[in-house]
This record gives C-alpha cells, structure tokens and sequence, in this order.
C-alpha cells in the first residue's frame, strides 16, 4: 500500500494522482478517502503509515505544509528502522526548484510532474514503490487491454492515444482562429479519436488560449445526428451542466428540443441556460455525413446545419465552437447547403494518414503502459504490411487487440499475428469465427442485425446505421435468439458490434465502417440486398415521420412506393416492429380507401352519365314521334293536294323539319353517349390513364362534345407506359435512346449498364467493371459503342460487339455526365470535381479540362458538329466553351459570353502575332 501525503491547497492534484496509481492496479491510502469527521486524524494517519508499504509525498505550488513534515517524521522514522520502506517524494504542478526542497526529501530520489503527469514517470514511481523495473510496470487497470479495436478512442482514454500531438496542437490553433471547425478525412483516418481523445482532454487541461484571456473552463456536448438531428442534439445539451440531476435532465432535454425547433436563437437560449458566464462551450458533432445518410427531411437537415452555423456568429459572454468530423467522401453532398461549403473551406483539418513514426508510436507505446513487450521484429512486420494506406488505422488496431488476447505471458508474439491472418486478415478472420460459432438460426439472425446495422451508399461507400436495441432485438419475430445473438457479437472476445447509452435511450452499431469494407461474407450480403435494404430504410423512416406527425393521413406512403413497399414486406414481416406494421397497414388502407371512393365516383358519374343518356334518348324519342305525327298529317293532306297548291307547300314544309328532327334526336343521342364516355374516361384516369385514353378517344370519335374534348386533354398529360424494363438491381440514375430508337441503355447503383432491345423488352449486354455506381450511360452516333461515367472517378467506352472497355482517368470526383460527338472521335464528362473534360479517344486522354462553375458540373454535351461544349451545375450557371479556334469568328459576332477551352486558348496565344497577323507555330 502506498501513503500519498499533500498539503490542502494541493487535494484537486493529489485525488487525481491517486485515480491513476488506482487504475494501475496500486492500492492508496489518501485521507481524502479515508478520514470521516471526528476521527482522530494523526493516530490514524499513523496507523496507516505502519501499514504502508511506501510513502510519497506530494509537492506542489504551497511546497512542505507544517502538518506535513509531522508524516514525513513518522516515515523517516519508519525508514530508519526498515531499510525497504521507500520515501518518494513527488514535484506537482508548479513546485518550486527540487534544491529548495528539505534536505531530509532532497536526499531521496523525486519523480517529476511538473510538466505533466508522463506515462513514463508515471511507472517509474509505480516501479519504485513495487521494487520492480519500471517497463514491467502496467499503468492499467487489470484486465484492461492496451488497445481498442474497432472502437473509437473516446476522453477517458487519452491516456493511451499516441501518435497524433502535432495534429492536436493544430487543432487547438485553428479552433482559436475560427469558431467553426470541420476535421475532414477517409473513413478510418481517426477523426472521432483525435477530437474526443486529443483535443478535448487538451481544452479541460487548460491548453486553449484566444489571445486574450484564459477560459474558466469548457463546457462540451457530444452527438451524433442520426435521423433526428434537432433531437440528438437537444439529447445531447444537458451535459453541458455536469451537476444536473437525471430528473432535471429529461425535462431539459424537452424544453431544448422545443426551442431548438422555432428557430436558430433556440440553441443561444439553452447555452445561455446552461453554461455559466465566462465559459466557453464546444459542440462536437461527430460523424457530420449522418445528416445526409439518415437525415431524410431535407428541411430538419437545413434547420438543423444553419443552426450550428448561426450559433458559432453569435456574440455574448459565452462563446460557442461548432466542431464536425465528416468523411471526405461525402464532403461534395455539403454542395446542397448555400452556405456549409464555404465555412468548411475557411476552417478545416485534414485528417491524413498517420506517417510510420506515427504509427510505431500507435503501436508502441500503448503497449508500454501495460508493461508489456512485441518479439523481436514484429512491429516492423505490422508497419510493413499497413503501409500508408488510407483508413489502415483501424485495421491495425484491430490485429494488436487480437495479438494482446493471444499474448504469451507480457509478449506479443509472430505466431500469434500469423494466427490471426495479419493486419489485412484479422478483422474478416476474427468476424468468420464469430460467425461460425453462431447456430443456423442465429446465422439468419446476424446476417440481418448486420444488414439492418448498414447504410447502402449512394455513390459513395456504404456506412454504419445506428439502431434502438428494441429495434434489433425484434428482428426474426423471436426476440429472444436476437437478444442472445447481440450478446454474442457485442461480447468482449467478439467486438463486431457495440451497444451504448445514448440520448434516451440504448443503441447499437457496427464496431467500425472498416467491418463492412473489410469483412466479404458482409459485403455479399449487401450486395444482393441492396434494393430490399433501401425499401426497408425508406419505410422506417417514412413509419418515424408518420408518427412525428401524429399519424397525419397523408404522410402515408402512396403509388409506386406503396407497392414496392408492401411486396418487401410479404417477405420479411418478421422483422417489422408494430410501428412499421401499423404505418403499412394505413397505407394499404388509404390507398384501398381511395380505390373504393374513386369506384364510387365513377359510379355515380356514370349513373349520372347514363340518366343525362337516357332522358337525351326520351326527348329524341318524343321529338320522332312529333315528327312521325307531322308525316303522317303530311300524307293525310296530299290528298288534298289536288287544287290546293298553297297546303301542298305547307305540307313539304312540315316534313322537311320533320326529317330535320329526326336527325337532331340523333345527335343528341351520340352527344350523351359521347358524355357518359368522357366521365367514365375521367374516372379511369387516376387509376389507369392508358384505358382513360382509350375512352377519351371513342368519345370523341362518337361526337366532339366539350366534356369528351376535355377528357382527351387530361389523358394526354401523361404518357402512356410502352414498356417496363427490369433487371437492375439497384437504382437506375441515367437512360437514353440509340440514334433508330430500337434500343435503350440504362445506368444503375447496381454497379452495372445495360443495353434493351425494345421489341423483346430484354437486356442484350450488361456493362460491368466500374467499381460503385454507374451514373451515366449513352450510345454513340451509330450504336456501337457506349460511354458510361461512375462513382469510381473514371468514364469507360464500351465496344458492344467485343464487351471490351477503355478507361478513361483523370477526374477527382464521381462522373455524372458522359457523351459522344458526332463523329464519335471525342468524349465529354461532367464530374462533381468542378470539371468537364474533352477526351480524345484516340490517346485516350483528354485534350481539354473545362473550368469555370462554383462546384459541382452536373451536365456536358457537344454540340451537332462538335465545335462547342455545354455544361451545367449547382451554381444556376450553364456555361459554353469553344473547342474550335475555326468558329471564333462567328462567336465573337454573338452576344453570348463563350469561354475559350484551354486547348483553343493556346492555339491562339501561339498563332497571333503582335500585329494581329495569323501564323503558322514555329
């Protein structure tokens, strides 16, 4: 046992010191902890100094307190007697010279903190104390592993993150230099760890400085936003007080997300309710890219981004910092937010791969704190294999925490990482034999723990998706074999899920993304259940709104989603929660409802069609009638007609009208039979505007009545299905005719293009070899040839007769336009980089790179012979660049502002002489 020994004014310091030698596995004796009220306190303080094993005692900024030096006599006196008993005395923050220290501690060896509390020191005193050799020494808690896998490192474990103090320290100066912080790179590069086990132990340890003024303290809030940003980040707001009582905290937690619902001022108000003056706060919001992967009201992610950023404006006595971390690949999807782009590009850290320095200390020193050792060799075999490949750093952390669980003795060996399958195959190793412990029944249940875990990308990688553990435990309909099954995967010997409490509630995750890209049993089964996992995501998201709104009838899901929706779920019924179910059943009922109402309809409209018939049919029938009457009179009255030539003209008189009414019943005959077709037309229409058509046009061919006219124009606002083409798998981002119209080519998430014949509706190629989603597909001039564009940066010529493709690289981002010129000689691509690109395709290499729009290039096109380009993007711009120095003459004649393609630009720097005379280049 260890007698720590302090003065008053040094208790904060020495509790501290204490917590730590704790979790080294040392017991302390601090009469903090152990003096109650009343108790005697020098007969016990000497009581325990017999018992004591050690003495140290701590000095800091007061130095040697008189009632201090009485335990040092007690422990001199202890020593002089036993010679083992150590006197250690140790130098705090801001103790004075160790020379000015008594000369009965000065003769004793100190261990210094007056920088900080080194890990290295730190043993050494453990070592001192325990009479063994300092590397021996574990500074962790026993059983506590060194390392942390998958699992992100979070504030409590600083102590063991390495590898990184340039990067914080750069954190720190650009969090003073702009109130908004974006820490920006791949997945896997450790933004999360750098922020919470970096940065935020550096603000609490009083490192931040404005320039002016030192903090009082920092208050900080951590979350991540999920499908309900707004609410996260209230759930998150309480622990901005630290003292709050868990009561107090969920009426808080109400009170924040009601205000942060009304407007930006909302968040000012709970910080200002929360967080004493003269401090400052920090906001982190980790994993940023959830806002467009879960978030799926595009008007809560607005709100919820111009929050974040008005607050970090605001002036006050209480400053706050906006820090997120975001994955690089999603760094193009901040584009949909006016102003996000430009705060992320004023402020940013880039979080690069760690260099092999770095990544030895990651590996090293880690270990080092729990006493123990790598053999020979093995580290410079670990950093080999990891090489500086992006998001590696997980992976890594993965293979030391299976080399620790298989240590021999306090060493780590190389049969060990050769059981595992090295830094490449560990992780898909140790997942397999999880896996394989598992029994047919819980195989099928983790394999949809798993997929519901996942979040297909969408032209980028596929991420995590956090869960509520009632939501994972009712998957398969036997909630107990689900339970048991996440037991065994979030397990310690396991590691591939982790559950947590967060918010209001428990949630759970896949460890790390690095578990999906790595883990191919996995990437199968999102593979051939992307399609089903998006109706699934699709559907509770839609059940969440629906029951945000207070069951609103027509938030239900309605028309093609509907029966996409409830084909899935014929299929997988089990692993609906009762919110799903009851949201689906409103929907079959809405739209059964609207289905009977429209029959109706129709029903009353075609009763009322056939009454307006049937009395137009009367009247006509009447008018006959009175027109056979008159005829017959006629007839009666010719025989009158011998000297009566004045009667004879009235008699002919009265049949030609006679005759004439005849016809006029007939008219109206067919203009009420024309009637009751146009209403029955417009009855059809919602359901099936084909057959509305039809009707529209028998009505109009029976008599052009102004309802039948009418009718016609309302089926003809929408085209008519021909044909339903299916095959994909995936979503279908692009589609286009060939020159004769006979066959179409299509472009998928599925990671394919395909090419339709229309006469027999199926697919005759499909395209493979990009690697993500196509995005863009279209023939050439005379079909023989397809030009696609990809999420994998890169545009690809098909040749349909050999299936052959050429592969045209150069763009930094996804590739959402690509198309021929006439002649088919050249290509053009638009790629959220900011650029379109002419490619000859001769060389394969483009000849010009078209600059010019704020952002992304979302469309490119040549024109009919080949001499211009159009391109446009996000930025409300369509732009025209010339390619041929040939038309300039007829440009320069125009109006329109043209830019020059590079290429034609440097024609012409090269051709003009100083008196505008043309020629040829040397």
């Amino acid at each position: 046992m260890l007698f720590l020994s302090h003065s008053g004014a040094d208790s904060a310091a020495a509790k501290d010191l204490a917590r730590r030698l704790r979790e080294a596995g040392l017991e302390v004796w601090l009469d903090l902890d152990h003096l109650q009220p009343g108790d005697p306190w020098m007969a016990k303080l000497e009581e325990a100094l017999q018992q004591a094993s050690a003495f140290a005692v701590y000095v800091g900024s007061s130095g040697i307190q008189r009632w201090v030096d009485r335990e040092v006599r007690v422990a001199l006196e202890r020593s002089t007697a036993d010679p083992s008993f150590r006197i250690i005395p140790i130098l705090g923050d801001s103790a004075a010279d160790p020379q000015t220290l008594p000369f009965f501690l000065r003769q004793h060896q100190a261990v210094d903190f007056r920088r900080e509390t080194s890990p290295a020191e730190l043993k050494r005193l453990i070592g001192a104390i325990l009479a063994r050799p300092a590397e021996a020494v574990s500074l962790l808690p026993p059983g506590t592993p060194p390392f942390r896998g998958l699992e992100y490192f979070d504030v409590e474990h600083a102590h063991l993150f390495f590898g990184r103090d340039a990067d914080m320290q750069e954190l720190l100066e650009k969090l003073r230099a702009d109130r908004f912080l974006a820490v920006v790179g791949a997945s896997g590069s450790g933004k999360s760890s750098l922020v919470r086990a970096g940065l935020i132990p550096m603000l609490h340890r009083g490192r931040f400085q404005d320039g002016g003024s030192w903090p009082a303290s920092w208050r900080i809030a951590i979350c991540r936003p999920g499908n309900r940003p707004l609410r996260a980040l209230a759930s998150a707001l309480p622990d901005l007080d630290p003292e709050m009582p868990p009561a107090e905290r969920i009426r808080t937690i109400g009170e924040c997300a009601r205000q942060l619902e009304q407007g930006t001022e909302g968040l000012e108000a709970c910080v200002a309710a929360l967080v004493p003056r003269g401090n400052r706060t920090l906001l982190l919001v980790d994993q940023f890219e959830e806002v467009f992967t879960l978030t799926s009201a595009p008007e809560e992610r607005r709100h919820f981004i111009n929050t974040l950023l008005g607050i970090t404006e605001s002036a006050g006595d209480r400053p706050v910092h906006v820090l997120i971390t975001l994955r690089a690949d999603f760094y193009s999807r901040c584009w949909e937010h006016p102003e996000l782009p430009g705060r992320i590009a004023q402020n940013q850290h880039a979080a690069r791969p760690l260099q092999r320095a770095q990544l030895r200390e990651v590996i090293e020193k880690p270990l080092a704190m729990a006493g123990a050792s790598f053999e020979s060799g093995l580290v410079d075999r670990i950093l080999n294999e990891a090489g500086d490949e992006p998001g590696s750093l997980p992976l890594v952390e993965h293979a030391l925490l299976q080399l620790w669980e298989r240590r021999q003795g306090k060493v780590l060996t190389h049969a060990a990482y050769e059981e595992i399958g090295g830094v490449s195959g560990a992780l898909a190793h140790h997942a397999d034999e999880v896996f394989a412990r598992l029994s047919e029944d819980e195989r099928q249940i983790a394999q949809k723990i798993f997929l519901r875990l996942t979040h297909p990308g969408e032209g980028t990688e596929d991420t995590r998706r956090r869960a509520g553990r009632d939501e994972i435990v009712a998957l398969g309909g036997d909630e107990e074999v689900a339970e048991r099954v996440l037991t065994i995967l979030a397990a310690a010997d396991a590691r591939l899920v982790v559950t947590r409490r967060e918010g209001e509630g428990n949630v759970v995750e896949v460890a790390h993304e690095a578990l999906i890209r790595e883990w191919m049993r996995l990437r199968e089964w999102i593979a051939a259940n992307r399609a089903a996992i998006r109706i699934e995501r699709r559907l509770i998201a839609a059940a969440a709104e629906w029951v945000h709104a207070d069951k609103d009838p027509d938030a239900v899901l309605r028309g093609a989603q509907l029966v996409e929706t409830q084909e899935w779920a014929q299929q997988h019924l089990d692993d609906l929660r009762p919110q799903e179910q009851e949201f689906l059943e409103a929907s079959i009922e809405a739209r059964d409802r609207a289905i009977r109402e429209a029959e109706e309809r129709r029903q009353r409209e075609l009763a009322m069609a056939r009454q307006v018939a049937d009395e137009a049919a009367a009247r006509a029938e009447a008018e006959r009638h009175s027109a056979e009457v008159a005829v017959r009179a006629a007839r009666r009255n010719r025989q009158f007609a011998g000297g009566l030539a004045l009667v004879a003209m009235a008699a002919v008189g009265i049949a030609l009208f006679a005759w004439f009414m005849w016809g006029e019943a007939d008219r109206q005959t067919a203009d009420a039979q024309s009637r009751a077709l146009a209403a029955t037309s417009e009855a059809t229409f919602a359901r099936d505007p084909t057959e509305a058509l039809l009707l529209a046009i028998r009505a109009v061919n029976m008599a052009p009545t102004f309802e039948a006219v009418a009718a016609l124009r309302q089926s003809l606002r929408l085209p008519t299905v021909h044909a339903v083409l299916r095959g994909h798998e995936g979503e279908v981002w692009a589609a286009s005719f060939d020159s004769d119209g006979r066959r179409v080519v299509t472009a998928s998430e599925d990671g394919t293009a395909r090419v339709w014949d229309l006469q027999s509706g199926e697919a005759t190629d499909t395209l493979r070899g990009h690697e993500g989603a196509v995005l863009a597909a279209s023939f050439d001039s005379d079909g023989r040839r397809v030009v696609t564009g990809g999420s994998d940066r890169t545009a690809r010529v098909w040749d349909l007769q050999s299936g052959e493709a050429r592969v045209l690289r150069g763009h930094e981002g996804r590739v959402g336009a690509a198309s021929f010129d006439s002649d088919g000689r050249r290509v053009v691509t638009a790629s959220e980089d900011g650029t379109a690109r002419v490619w000859d395709l001769q060389s394969g290499e483009a000849t010009d790179v078209l600059r010019g729009h704020e952002g992304r290039v979302w469309a490119a096109s040549f024109n009919s012979d080949g001499t211009r380009v159009v391109t446009g993007g996000p930025d409300r711009t369509a732009r025209l660049f010339l390619t041929n120095v040939d038309d300039l003459l007829e440009i320069a004649r125009s109006r329109i502002p043209v830019t020059l393609a590079p290429a034609v630009r440097d024609t012409l720097l090269g051709n003009v002489s100083r008196k505008g005379a043309l020629f040829p280049r040397g």
